[in-house]
């Protein structure tokens, strides 16, 4: 063992496992997690002993840095502006995922022999969240990118703030129908679990706020950005523990506050993790796998394992009901669910609360037998269920920079409606300023193309269109996309509505790849008559990404070179 050494020995040697691990793992084709996770089990006190018990418990202010960085990371993909496009299909699944997959798992779990309601509730609510520094690292290691990924993301920074709230709210009524009885004021209740969201959201945001406002104004040069992004980090994290508020909310709303006041700036939010992910992931998972202890297993495996099938059919059933209800993509609706199967951290984190409360001294010992086994089992099987889901998304290995990036979801409008050319380019041109964040005036940019549309008509046929205006100064392309399935009876060289009309804004020193966008877009949408008839016909912004991003548009769609 290795327990008397000192902690930086220990934090070396757990990183190097680590490294050793994901090395192993990525052999053997599995996620680089799996490995890091199974090395700490191997090298901790149930197999090898070469780390201790204690181990994990002596290196927890690095647990904690952790866990707070990658929620924050998640937090900060939370970008409503972004997800606006989104919200009915991520309203939808929350709510499923609020009612749906804690029932299942309560109704099932309440007629095993041996458990209690209160554990079933408890479990039942632990159900819930997603482990989003597992989630994270696999998208990473995937390099995965798309409208799949992006409510990926969204989803498990929205149930973990869930599973916070029910999970203060079920201690109450626990406590209040064990311990207080029915005299026991049921509106007091709902106090606590809402002075948590409120402490740890206004904690969050108020850092963030601060933050991305010393970082926009240029009080602090872009050179200090990520330290100014961990002591953020570090001030919302501790803020909390001290005014006994959650500190993984209060890190999750950090990542809220940068991604939405900050969206521009890289270095803060998840840009911060670029420079330390190895080694964050390598000493986290491990000590994660130091920590599950066997003995554990052997208590509360039978529960352990149907609590882990249940879960994994009720994520799997709230994710394909709540996207068919809300109409998004079959990659959505089909794996989804299967994505958010990954659970650590939070759970683990709720767990050692609810220990430290006497007032659930008979129930905590059973309840960390069966959640740490369903913990143990959830790391192992969920980075292999993400990595597939993702794969089966088809958006791994998307991260690289393409040609037509500048058309995310949000940047899209489907049943796209005017009366006339002028119409329709203004409201283009309000989707682009209110999109891009253009500090060009929208009545100038308005003025611009109209300008350029008398010079000469950008209709170039087949349904396409495609305005576009300069803009004087700026670093890349930016645009916008309506499709209208009606048509818009727009003037064009073969008489035929205007189906598809992308309105382009292009600095001045980017004309060369304006022309190549130009030439993707009329090469694809003119020439191929499937990809016509399939964004002609998309009902959904999501839809039209992804046609944009699936294989017979990649020979339209390229990657760009690094230097370009």
């Amino acid at each position: 063992m290795i327990g008397d050494a000192s902690p930086l020995f220990m934090l070396g040697m757990v990183v190097l496992a680590g490294f050793l691990g994901s090395l192993i793992a990525r052999r053997l084709h599995l996620p680089a997690i799996t490995g890091q996770i199974l090395v700490g089990i191997l090298l901790g006190p149930s197999v090898i002993g070469l780390f201790q018990k204690e181990t994990p418990t002596m290196l927890l202010p690095v647990t904690h840095f952790a866990l707070g960085l990658m929620t924050a990371t998640v937090g900060s993909h939370l970008r409503f502006r972004s997800l606006w496009n989104a919200k009915n299909r991520l309203l939808v699944h929350l709510g499923f995922e609020a009612f749906l997959t804690p029932l299942l798992v309560f109704s099932t779990l309440i007629w095993l022999p041996g458990v209690s309601w209160p554990l079933a509730l408890f479990l039942s609510c632990l159900a819930i969240p997603t482990a989003p520094d597992t989630t994270v690292a696999v998208i990473k290691e995937t390099r995965a990118r798309g409208v799949f990924v992006k409510t990926l993301l969204a989803s498990v920074a929205l149930n973990n703030i869930l599973a916070v709230l029910a999970f203060e709210l079920i201690q109450h009524v626990v406590l209040a129908i064990q311990v207080s009885g029915p005299e026991h004021e049921w509106t007091s209740i709902l106090i606590q679990p809402a002075r948590q969201l409120f402490l740890s959201a206004a904690i969050g945001l108020g850092i963030g706020a601060l933050t991305s406002w010393l970082a926009e104004k240029r009080l602090v040069p872009p050179s200090h950005h990520t330290s100014l992004s961990v002591i953020a980090l570090l001030f919302a994290s501790g803020l909390a523990q001290v005014l006994d508020a959650s500190s993984l909310l209060s890190s999750l709303f950090l990542g809220i506050a940068f991604g939405n006041f900050a969206a521009r700036n890289d270095k803060l939010g998840h840009g911060v993790f670029d420079d330390l992910e190895q080694v964050i992931f390598a000493a986290f998972f491990t000590l994660a796998g130091i920590k599950l202890d066997f003995h554990y297993a052997l208590e509360g495996g039978a529960v352990a394992l149907v609590l882990f099938f249940v879960r994994v059919g009720a994520k799997s059933a709230s994710g394909y009901l709540a996207m068919k209800l809300a109409g998004a993509t079959k990659p959505l609706r089909h794996w989804l669910g299967l994505g958010l199967i990954p659970q650590a951290g939070l759970v683990i984190g709720l767990l050692l609360v609810l220990q430290q409360n006497p007032a659930f001294s008979d129930l905590v010992h059973q309840l960390l037998a069966v959640g740490l086994t369903a913990v143990l089992l959830n790391e192992l099987a969920g980075p292999l269920l993400t990595r597939f889901a993702l794969k089966k998304s088809g958006e791994t290995g998307m991260d690289k920079s393409r040609l037509l990036d500048f058309l995310h979801e949000e940047h899209i409008i489907t049943d796209f409606e005017a009366q006339d050319k002028d119409e329709a380019i203004a409201k283009l041109c309000k989707l682009l300023v209110r999109t891009h964040h253009l500090e060009v005036p929208y009545e100038t940019l308005v003025e611009s193309v109209r300008n350029r549309e008398k010079e000469i008509s950008t209709s170039i046929g087949k349904g396409l269109a495609i305005p576009h205006a300069i803009l004087p100064e700026g670093e890349r392309i930016v645009g916008v996309m309506g499709i209208s399935r009606k048509g818009l009876e727009i003037p064009t060289p073969d008489g035929r509505p205007v189906h598809c009309m992308v309105l382009l804004a292009t600095p001045r020193d980017q004309r060369n790849r304006h022309l190549e966008v130009l030439a993707a877009l009329a090469e694809s949408i003119g020439s191929d008559e499937e990809i016509r008839k399939q964004l002609f016909r998309a009902n959904s912004p999501a839809h039209v990404c992804q046609l944009l991003y699936a294989k017979q548009f990649k020979s339209y769609n390229v990657v760009l070179d690094e230097e370009a």
